[in-house]
């Protein structure tokens, strides 16, 4: 699997590098916030033609507890990424 990995940390307004991500067959956002309103749905807003869009972020309000554990939980760790990504376990 070929890929690039883009990692922004204001993209409010969307900046022009975002255009180019409409080129790829799947994108994904991972967003370390709450889904609704991120970045995720700005880009699907702006740029619809993307087909195959997987947004993921922080559902609800989170529990306390330590980084690790808070970001598996919201299928930001890395191996709960790789397995969206890729359908499989990391």
């Amino acid at each position: 699997m070929v890929c690039d990995i883009l990692k922004y940390d204001v993209i409010i307004p969307l900046i022009r590098e975002t255009e180019e991500l409409s080129k790829y067959d799947r994108v994904f956002f991972f967003e370390e916030a709450k889904r609704e309103g991120g970045v995720g749905e700005s880009f699907i807003a702006a740029y619809p033609e993307v087909k195959n869009f997987k947004h993921i972020g922080v559902e609800g309000f989170p529990t306390h507890g330590e980084v690790a554990e808070l970001l598996a939980d919201a299928g930001l760790d890395a191996a709960s990424i790789v397995k969206t990504v890729t359908g499989n376990e990391a």
